[in-house]
């Protein structure tokens, strides 16, 4: 995560950390900027709140005793409004298949939903598992099997504190036919310039490739990548931390003249449309959302 001020962390063991991070913000107003993560993370307002952005163009107030999933490789932006603390908790698609979640179950109930991101409120059981979870890390010897047990209980907490028409909304945006091509997908999409490159990646034919993405998505994976790309040239360029060069390179296109036309032809204005009209051009254009 990068911030414009550095919070104050709990010191917890390398491999805790690699599943639990408990974070306190006091300056009101820092900001909170990342281009994604390898992991998925869910992310639990203990105190304070904050304003989230994430690429997808949708646009929350968090407050305390909220959380909210934020899903792999997905740029977000948090504001802090009040003195903040969060505590977040890492998971990778691996460890969801592995804690019996009702996965199946939950890709039965999105199929009929559309999404829409949304916060649970924190049930006390799940507050107390936090709070005990955050003291024993702090004080406790450390043991990395009770860690593994503490893993797959988070995901049992969640499973017996929500219906499943709570959960399937929170984890939609992991959940598919199949979840570890999906994963793969999320992951890899911005290292290639083509949907042949990531079919070679994947170790499939692009026909079989496409066929799969099709399935998976329920769009083909040239769509689905100029959206996705879409949404976070969007984002490099209203947040104004790269130059358009910088950005153009940063998405392999092979030359400047080609990111403007992608502009242009993918998300309606250039980039230097995007960054003085900022909002109100995107939201004509349905790419960001203010809710």
């Amino acid at each position: 995560m990068e911030t414009s001020s550095s919070p104050f962390s709990f010191f917890y063991e390398k491999e805790a950390v690699d599943f639990f991070g408990n974070y306190v913000f006091t300056a009101t107003g820092v900001n909170l900027l990342s281009e994604g993560h390898s992991f998925s993370f869910l992310s639990f307002v203990l105190k304070g709140e904050l304003k989230l952005s994430i690429a997808t163009g949708t646009c929350r107030y968090m407050s305390s005793g909220h959380f909210f999933l934020i899903p792999c490789n997905t740029p977000y932006q948090v504001v802090v409004i009040e003195d903040l603390q969060l505590c977040i908790c890492r998971f990778s698609v691996d460890m969801l298949l592995s804690s019996h979640f009702p996965v199946n179950d939950l890709i039965s109930v999105c199929k009929k939903t559309v999404y829409d991101f949304q916060s649970l409120l924190i049930h006390p059981s799940l507050m107390l598992y936090i709070s005990l979870l955050d003291d024993y890390l702090q004080h406790g010897p450390f043991d990395t099997t009770f860690l593994a047990l503490k893993k797959q209980e988070l995901f049992y907490l969640l499973f017996n504190c929500y219906s499943q028409d709570e959960l399937s909304m929170l984890f939609h945006p992991l959940l598919g036919e199949d979840l570890i091509f999906k994963e793969f997908i999320q992951t890899h999409f911005l290292k290639v310039r083509s949907v042949n490159e990531l079919a070679s990646l994947a170790h499939y034919s692009t026909s079989g490739f496409i066929k799969r993405f099709r399935r998976c998505f329920n769009e083909s994976p040239y769509r689905w990548i100029a959206r996705k790309k879409s949404e976070r040239i969007c984002s490099d360029i209203i947040s104004g931390r790269l130059s358009f060069q910088e950005i153009a390179y940063q998405y392999k296109f092979s030359s400047y003249a080609r990111f403007v036309d992608f502009c242009k032809t993918q998300i309606g204005f250039l980039p230097s449309e995007i960054s003085e009209g900022k909002h109100s051009l995107l939201q004509q254009k349905n790419i960001l959302k203010e809710n």
